[in-house]
């Protein structure tokens, strides 16, 4: 939830080893790829990267870091986010907010009919 706007809806693939995937359904950016680390209790630093685009012609990055706080016993996750929009090498805008995260749960198939 970024500080002043709407909600930003993604998905995010945590590794065990520390890697991180984040899929954004914006077309005007990549696949999210980045790294995560226990800081220490239940909080971890997340850092990943997107491409940037302009309906496909390449604009800059976008780089998200959050410092999150699991809650083990309901699986969510929580905490501050900055983004940053970069172009050219230098950061243009940044946008800032907190994060809200739940896990997705291994659901029971149902027959089809």
């Amino acid at each position: 939830m970024p500080d002043g706007g709407a909600p930003i809806v993604n998905l995010a693939t945590f590794t065990s080893d520390g890697g991180m995937v984040n899929s954004d359904p914006d077309p005007n950016l990549s696949t999210g790829h980045g790294t995560w680390a226990k800081n220490g209790g239940n909080e971890f630093g997340v850092t990943f990267i997107h491409f940037l685009s302009d309906q496909g012609a390449p604009l800059g990055t976008l780089k998200v870091r959050a410092a999150a706080q699991l809650d083990k016993s309901t699986d969510t996750f929580s905490g501050p986010f900055r983004t940053d929009v970069i172009i050219g090498g230098n950061v243009v805008q940044s946008v800032c907010g907190t994060v809200h995260a739940r896990r997705v749960r291994v659901e029971e198939a149902e027959a089809c009919p």
